[in-house]
């Protein structure tokens, strides 16, 4: 056994299967997103609603096209990334007593 031997699994089981590889560009382009939103909230001042669906957006495009991930595992995101707030908003009013 080497002593490179613990390193290369570390890195294999980091690439998810040994399917998504752990570079610079994919790195870069994982973030994008995140640097974008924060352009567009501090630099341009927009509001967050109106960033968070250009971020939303750039983030799907680059899923789809970057990582190749399938359409399904998109939607299921996306509907999650929207229902998650829907339903914390639910509980806040839920707690309140109002309706």
């Amino acid at each position: 056994m080497s002593a490179l031997t613990p390193v290369s699994a570390n890195v294999q089981a980091l690439q998810i299967g040994g399917q998504l590889p752990i570079d610079v560009l994919h790195w870069g382009t994982a973030i994008l997103p995140i640097v974008i939103l924060l352009i567009l909230l501090i630099g341009f001042n927009w509001a967050a609603d109106s960033a968070a669906v250009v971020g939303m957006l750039l983030a799907a495009a680059i899923a789809l096209t970057v990582f190749q991930t399938p359409i399904q595992t998109l939607a299921i995101a996306v509907g999650e990334g929207v229902w998650r707030p829907v339903r914390r908003l639910g509980g806040a009013v839920d707690l309140h007593g109002r309706r």
